[in-house]
């Protein structure tokens, strides 16, 4: 995918965004571990422009996705999870490297 496809892909976005539920989007493209290209169409709930740094909250779908990513990290050593008890009962969590 060159940056010229995903330019080519932002019509069909932009269309897809005419949906109440979805106000904006950012596609990014990694090599080799390195995000190398993005898309960001749209805007986020408070109405600012998207941008390739924008900050998604994490809705339900993304926690299953989360999930499994921090722990197929943690299956490759890469990192590892703590869970420290607060003394209101919720739960913090950390990544510290593996």
């Amino acid at each position: 995918m060159t940056e010229r496809t995903l330019e080519s892909m932002r019509p069909r976005v932009s269309e897809l965004l005419q949906r109440p539920a979805i106000p904006g989007v950012v596609i990014a493209v990694a090599r080799d571990g390195r995000p190398v290209e993005h898309l960001a169409v749209g805007s986020d709930a408070r109405g600012r422009p998207l941008t390739p740094d924008s900050l998604f909250p994490v809705a339900s779908i993304t926690k299953l996705v989360t999930a499994l990513s921090v722990l197929r990290l943690v299956d490759r050593g890469r990192c590892t999870t703590r869970i420290a008890w607060t003394p209101t009962c919720r739960i913090r969590r950390r990544l510290a490297p593996g």
